[in-house]
């Protein structure tokens, strides 16, 4: 096993909103944790019928509270939008199924000419773990007369979730960058080794932005005869390693600056990459190995 040591830090020191301005959002953060009845919010109202949902504090995707429907069959939130929202937009929120049990249904419905109409199948796009792996995105051709979200679970189980924004159309832009290390061991005979994982924030979906190069450094007293492969991947919205493919061509094993280019288009939040090396057989195992990420170019010219 080579030592990994990884710089790390941030490249773009920005506030990530999660928003953009004029959206309709809401945290669950201005109220009491309690049954929902009735819940006014910035974003809108929110109804249920006893025994459906709750605001809880046992539970956060961001602050200090979220959304709980219950478990049981169809239970079920309604949402009234506050305001129009300038279309195309979209609804996104943050989710995370209670327990991997079956049975297991999500929907989400929209109002129109008095008839509910599904516009999100959650059963397989909402997964177990947190923190509220899922996030939920879904457009926007209208603005929602109501919404509804519907949970089918074990008793004692259900959904929860976070952040909800109604989010009106906007140009993209890239809110923040990230370089975090990655505390795995390096080792002979894996194909991948991540070395460092740069999460890329954006906002807006109009005119997406592509990441076109990333460049990096490898140091420490590793060799070149020691690595067999430099790789950038890239795994889009999933915080998974497993989920990471090759972003441009991986480059013959070799220390110091490294450049890739490639052709990644952006999703609107979270965006992940990876740095990650292939050891070569003789690779000698008390050597360390050093990362930092220089810098990303995007077709932005930014």
């Amino acid at each position: 096993m080579v030592k990994q040591m990884n710089f790390t830090g941030v490249l773009l020191a920005t506030a990530l909103s999660g928003a953009t301005a004029g959206a309709l959002k809401t945290g669950f953060e201005t109220t009491k944790p309690s049954e929902i009845r009735e819940l006014k919010t910035n974003a809108g109202t929110w109804s249920a019928e006893v025994g459906h949902a709750e605001v809880t504090a046992k539970f956060h995707y961001a602050g200090k509270q979220c959304l709980h429907i219950y478990g049981g069959k169809e239970r079920r939130v309604e949402f009234t939008p506050a305001a129009d929202i300038k279309l195309p937009g979209k609804l996104v929120f943050q989710a995370e199924r209670w327990t991997s049990r079956s049975p297991f249904a999500f929907r989400v419905e929209e109002k129109v000419a008095g008839k509910w109409v599904e516009i999100f199948n959650g059963d397989r796009a909402v997964v177990v773990g947190r923190p509220f792996k899922s996030r939920v995105s879904i457009p926007l051709l209208r603005n929602p007369e109501r919404l509804r979200f519907t949970c089918t679970s074990p008793e004692r189980s259900g959904i929860l979730i976070d952040d909800v924004a109604l989010i009106p159309a906007s140009l993209q832009k890239i809110a923040g960058i990230t370089v975090e290390d990655v505390q795995v061991p390096v080792l002979v005979g894996l194909e991948t080794n991540p070395l460092l994982r740069v999460r890329v924030e954006t906002t807006g979906a109009i005119k997406p932005i592509t990441l076109i190069e990333a460049a990096a450094m490898l140091s420490g007293n590793i060799s070149p005869n020691d690595l067999a492969a430099v790789q950038w991947l890239t795994s889009g919205s999933s915080a998974n390693f497993g989920a990471a493919k090759p972003f441009g061509e991986s480059l013959s094993g070799k220390t110091g600056p490294v450049i890739f280019k490639g052709n990644t288009l952006l999703l609107e939040g979270a965006n992940y990459f990876w740095l990650s090396v292939k050891l070569s057989d003789r690779a000698d195992i008390d050597r360390t190995i050093s990362a930092a990420c220089s810098y990303l170019k995007f077709s932005d010219g930014k």
